[in-house]
């Protein structure tokens, strides 16, 4: 197979004398490929592989970046505290900082769990007869699974590899609570019987590709 990559890059940054310094960066890119990695499913139909050209796994069509610090003005060659010192060495030279990361969600690809088609692997997709997408998606019902069918028997599914998007991180405040949530729920766990524990550290991950095992890898490491 092959693939292809373009992107557009934008990046502006601005200083300030007073030591507040603004960076932003933004891409808007498009992958395609017929498989993104060697641990893929596999092809759906060996004998049809353009059938698996889509975006790939890591498409992310929208990332921007922003990130800003601010030297406080304490220490030597700052507005107070700049006479050596003592209370100059401990509090001169601190800076605060954050950084902030909007990024589109990653694709996925419906998949039935049956051998319709009768060829012994089940990396089988379903027939599409709608786009899949709903106007107001929920955390319990994020795409329309009505819109997809099961295909004929010993037949292989019309709907393309990767044609779904997971929902990504829109906001600063999305990713807040969703981290207060997580922990609040170990917090609560902690105090929990054992069937209420397993309720409250049973998580469900939307996401696919790299979001999805980022956050799986990092609940796993914080889980008791």
């Amino acid at each position: 197979g092959n693939s292809i990559y373009n992107a557009l890059q934008v990046k502006a940054e601005k200083r300030y004398s007073s030591g507040l310094t603004f960076l932003a960066s933004y891409t808007w890119s498009k992958s395609l490929d017929e498989s993104s990695s060697d641990v893929d499913n596999g092809p759906q139909n060996n004998k049809n592989l353009r059938a698996e050209r889509a975006v790939s796994d890591f498409d992310y069509p929208h990332v921007l970046v922003a990130s800003g610090t601010y030297s406080l003005p304490f220490g030597v060659g700052r507005r107070f505290l700049n006479a050596p010192g003592i209370a100059s060495h401990i509090l001169g030279g601190w800076e605060l900082g954050g950084i902030l990361t909007l990024r589109s969600g990653p694709p996925f690809t419906p998949m039935i769990s049956t051998d319709n088609a009768g060829t012994g692997t089940y990396t089988l997709r379903p027939d599409r007869i709608g786009s899949g997408k709903l106007d107001n998606p929920t955390s319990d019902k994020w795409f329309n699974a009505a819109d997809f069918t099961m295909p004929a028997l010993y037949t292989f599914g019309n709907s393309g590899r990767n044609i779904l998007r997971a929902p990504g991180l829109k906001n600063l405040d999305d990713a807040n609570a969703l981290r207060s949530q997580i922990f609040s729920s170990f917090e609560k766990a902690e105090h929990a019987t054992d069937a209420e524990r397993k309720k409250l550290l049973t998580f469900v991950i939307i996401g696919g590709g790299p979001t999805c095992v980022e956050l799986a890898g990092a609940i796993a490491e914080i889980a008791p």
